[in-house]
């Protein structure tokens, strides 16, 4: 999933939608629980490939703004002005475990189109109760979003 309304596109991994909105639909009060649910129920029993995994993406994205999963990141990045000077885009994928995630930046010159191939990506491997908690995300950041700035 690509979501590019905030200073940097972000490309969230599959599996990280996934589990992210696994957690946030728990995390949400019993009516939203049910129609998450619901709705993920009925698109999972269509046995054409194809037709389901469109439907699943659409799931997807209506589901990630519903539950306003980017928040926390959106927040982040809007407190370092001038990230778009700085990293191409930001690729989020999905860590196991705490003690896996890590953010790093990463340049290869076989950058997507659309993408400064001259700026490196900001890529962040987490865990969706990280991707929700602004408090747990911001640390992660840090550090690499600093380093990018340090002249080279």
């Amino acid at each position: 999933m690509k979501l590019d309304r905030g200073p940097i596109p972000v490309d969230f991994a599959r599996e990280l939608v996934e589990e992210v909105l696994n957690v946030a639909s728990r995390q949400a009060d019993a009516a939203l629980q049910a129609a998450f649910r619901e709705e993920r129920d009925a698109i999972e029993s269509i046995e054409t490939v194809d037709i389901r995994e469109k439907q699943l993406d659409a799931l997807d994205d209506h589901w990630m703004e519903r539950l306003d999963v980017a928040r926390p990141l959106e927040s982040v990045l809007a407190r370092h002005p001038g990230v778009e000077d700085i990293v191409s885009h930001c690729i989020l994928k999905l860590a196991r475990a705490k003690e896996d995630e890590k953010a790093f930046l990463y340049t290869d010159d076989r950058s997507p189109p659309g993408v400064d191939a001259a700026k490196p990506a900001l890529v962040v491997q987490l865990t969706a109760h990280t991707l929700l908690a602004m408090d747990k995300l911001e640390p992660l950041l840090m550090t690499t979003l600093a380093r990018a700035r340090r002249p080279a």
